[in-house]
């Protein structure tokens, strides 16, 4: 199941979307199972632009414009592991997706975490923008959020 929430709330920090894929299968708390490549410190699985303290709205909402175009020219590669675990195999994957994230580890520590994550069955689908429409953010003057959006 893949889910995709819009964001744009004055407190969060973020105006775009983020993208989930959900196994419903998997135990609550742990049904989430992107595995996100880290792409200039950002997840690969957001869409946006992060909400910085003094920044113009015009500049923010051209970001989330540029942001979206290109999911809707290029489309966006999603991998996520698509087997059925318990809470403690989970747990292990969670903490070696963190781990990758993290630097300054021993390079022991890294290749524990990519053996832990190399085993795990993914698929890797393409989620791509079909269309969008922008509308004026009623929290914050001046800037643009998601009003609606069409994805494949």
């Amino acid at each position: 199941m893949l889910r995709v929430d819009l964001l744009g709330a004055a407190n969060d920090g973020q105006n775009g979307i983020y993208i989930l894929v959900i196994n419903t299968r998997n135990p609550k708390g742990h049904q989430f199972v992107l595995l996100p490549e880290l792409i200039n410190a950002s997840e690969s699985n957001f869409v946006g632009a992060f909400v910085l303290p003094g920044t113009d709205p015009k500049d923010l909402s051209e970001w989330l414009r540029v942001a979206l175009e290109s999911v809707r020219q290029n489309g966006l590669q999603l991998t996520y592991f698509t087997g059925r675990f318990n809470q403690s195999q989970l747990q292990r994957i969670e903490n070696a997706h963190l781990t990758l994230g993290y630097h300054g580890l021993s390079e022991e520590e890294y290749a524990r975490a990519r053996g832990v994550l190399g085993k795990l069955k993914k698929k890797t689908v393409l989620f791509r923008i079909l269309d969008y429409k922008l509308g004026a953010d009623p929290e914050r003057p001046g800037m643009l959020h998601i009003d609606y959006l069409k994805f494949l």
